[in-house]
C-alpha cells in the first residue's frame, strides 16, 4: 500500500496502532483494497451500517463522557489543591507566628540582660570606689604609722 512505501516501518507498527482505538483512522484505503473494485455509487445496506461516521459518533459520544469526568477530576484534583495550600498556608501563618513569638521573647531577654549588665556595672564602680577609698585611707595610715606629720598627709592624699 501507499503508507508502506511512505514508512518503513510500517508493517512492525500497524497492529500496534490498529489496537488502540484512538489511533484507528475513520477511513483508510486498506478498507478500499479489501472492498474490491466496487463503486462508491452502489453501496448496499451492509456497506452503510459499515461505514465509519457510526464509529465516529459513537467515539464522539463516548468522548463527551470522558471530558465530562477529566473535568471532575480536575475539579477534584484543583479543590484538593487548594485545601493543600490553605494547609500550607495556616502551617506558614503559625510558623510567622512562632517566629514573632520568638523574636518578642528574645528582645524581653536582650533588655533584661541589659538591664542586669547595667546593675552589674553600676556594683562593679562602687566596688572601685570602694577600693580605692580602702587604698587611700590604708596609704593614710601606712604614713601615720611612719610618723609624718598630720597636716602632711591631708596635702598629699586629701579624702
Amino acid at each position: 500500500s501507499a503508507l508502506a512505501k511512505l514508512c518503513p516501518y510500517y508493517d512492525q507498527l500497524a497492529p500496534v496502532m490498529l489496537e488502540r482505538a484512538s489511533t484507528r483512522p475513520l477511513y483508510s484505503s486498506d478498507a478500499l483494497h479489501d472492498r474490491g473494485n466496487i463503486d462508491s455509487d452502489s453501496e448496499s445496506e451492509s456497506d452503510v451500517e459499515n461505514q465509519p461516521s457510526s464509529i465516529g459518533i459513537s467515539v464522539a459520544k463516548y468522548g463527551s463522557k470522558k471530558r465530562k469526568s477529566v473535568e471532575e477530576e480536575w475539579n477534584d484534583i484543583r479543590s484538593s489543591m487548594l485545601k493543600v495550600k490553605q494547609e500550607e498556608d495556616a502551617k506558614r501563618m503559625k510558623i510567622e507566628e512562632q517566629k514573632l513569638a520568638l523574636a518578642v521573647k528574645k528582645e524581653d531577654r536582650e533588655s533584661k540582660l541589659g538591664e542586669v549588665n547595667l546593675v552589674i556595672m553600676q556594683a562593679k564602680a562602687r566596688e572601685a570606689v570602694m577600693h580605692e577609698k580602702t587604698q587611700l585611707l590604708l596609704a593614710r595610715r601606712q604614713l601615720q604609722d611612719a610618723g609624718v606629720n598630720q597636716d602632711e598627709i591631708d596635702k598629699m592624699l586629701p579624702i
